[in-house]
């Protein structure tokens, strides 16, 4: 835990905030570009392609659901992967979930789009709760909408990036994503674990 809790923003609430921003880019590239994708890789109808997405929707939210708010899954991740390692595992599955989806088969590519939105919807729960448990809630009225903002500026990023970098290769989008992820997860987590030895 941080000993921070109670005192005003500092630069590890900044570093969470452009967190949000980079766990959103994933997300943010595989809803510009999925559909497209599914539908000229596997050559899917626009009913499967919905259901898909949907699927993911659904087992995100269930999943999240049950790690942080059941006692079990509470229990769980009190027990191997207390804060910030939550965090971290939440963020390396993201990464892996990309990774996963830009493979050519669609078993595979399906599993990691399931992957992928559980450990999104996790992540973007467990951030929130770590963003409130080191903020004073003076400092969190101007942190935490700064959090939704990093959002939607990556999304709209995305948004405008995702089907340039589709038109040159389409599985670019996701090695980016992936990449950005895990090269933010490995300065994130020394930034952090650095702030928690002092």
């Amino acid at each position: 835990q941080f000993s921070t809790s109670g005192i005003g923003a500092n630069y590890i609430n900044y570093i969470l905030v452009i967190t949000f921003g980079m766990e959103s880019i994933t997300i943010g590239y595989n809803l510009a570009i999925s559909p497209i994708f599914i539908f000229e890789e596997f050559d899917k109808s626009p009913a499967v392609i919905g259901m898909m997405l949907a699927a993911g929707a659904a087992v995100g939210t269930c999943f999240s659901i049950y790690m942080t708010l059941s006692q079990n899954g509470q229990l769980f991740l009190k027990s191997y992967f207390p804060s910030p390692y939550d965090l971290f595992i939440t963020l390396g599955g993201i990464s892996l979930s990309v990774f996963l989806a830009a493979i050519p088969y669609f078993s595979i590519h399906f599993i990691g789009l399931l992957f992928l939105m559980a450990f999104n919807d996790m992540g973007a729960v467990i951030l929130n709760e770590i963003q409130g448990t080191i903020t004073s809630s003076q400092a969190y009225s101007i942190v935490g909408p700064m959090g939704q903002v990093a959002r939607r500026f990556c999304n709209v990023i995305t948004a405008i990036t995702g089907p340039l970098l589709y038109g040159i290769y389409p599985r670019l989008p996701y090695i980016i994503a992936g990449s950005v992820s895990g090269i933010w997860l490995i300065v994130l987590a020394i930034v952090i674990l650095m702030r928690m030895k002092k």
